[in-house]
C-alpha cells in the first residue's frame, strides 16, 4: 500500500514537473511569436510611411484614419455636431529626412442616399479651415471640455 502511494505520489510530482517545462516553454514561444509580430508592425508602419511620403510628396494629403493619425502623429479625427474633422497635412524633405507640416482641416458631413430599407452614406467634403483655425479650434474644445 505504501509503495503503491509513493509511486503515485512520484507520478503526479513527474506530471507537474512536465506540465511546469511545457508551461514555459510554450510562454517563451509566445515572447518569441509576440516579438516577431510586433518587429513585423514595424516594418509594415515604416514601409506604408514610406509609401505615403514617395506617393504625396510635396502634395496635400488628407489623413483618414486613427491608424494614420498613431502612425504620423498629427492632431486626431473627431466628430463634433455631425461633422468630421480631418487634418491635412504635407510631405516635405528627402526620403531620408523627412517631415510633415500641418496645412489644416477639411469638414465632412455625411449624406444618405436611398431610403429606410436599403441606404448608402457617402461623406462629402464641405469646407476646408487653415491650420491656424484648426489648432484654435482644436484648443478652444480642450478648453470647454478640459474643466
Amino acid at each position: 500500500m505504501i509503495y503503491l502511494s509513493l509511486g503515485l505520489a512520484l507520478v503526479v510530482l513527474v506530471l507537474v514537473v512536465c506540465l511546469v517545462l511545457y508551461v514555459r516553454h510554450a510562454r517563451k514561444k509566445q515572447k518569441c511569436l509576440c516579438d516577431k509580430l510586433q518587429q513585423s508592425q514595424e516594418k509594415i508602419d515604416a514601409l506604408y510611411k514610406e509609401n505615403l511620403f514617395l506617393k504625396y510628396q510635396g502634395k496635400e494629403y488628407t489623413v483618414s484614419s486613427d491608424y494614420e493619425v498613431q502612425l504620423l502623429g498629427t492632431p486626431p479625427l473627431f466628430d463634433f455636431i455631425h461633422k468630421k474633422y480631418r487634418p491635412v497635412v504635407r510631405f516635405e524633405g528627402t526620403l531620408e529626412n523627412w517631415q510633415l507640416a500641418l496645412v489644416g482641416a477639411e469638414i465632412y458631413v455625411e449624406d444618405y442616399i436611398g431610403n429606410d430599407d436599403v441606404r448608402l452614406v457617402v461623406e462629402r467634403c464641405v469646407n476646408r479651415i487653415s491650420a491656424e483655425e484648426f489648432d484654435d479650434f482644436l484648443h478652444q474644445l480642450q478648453d470647454c471640455f478640459g474643466d
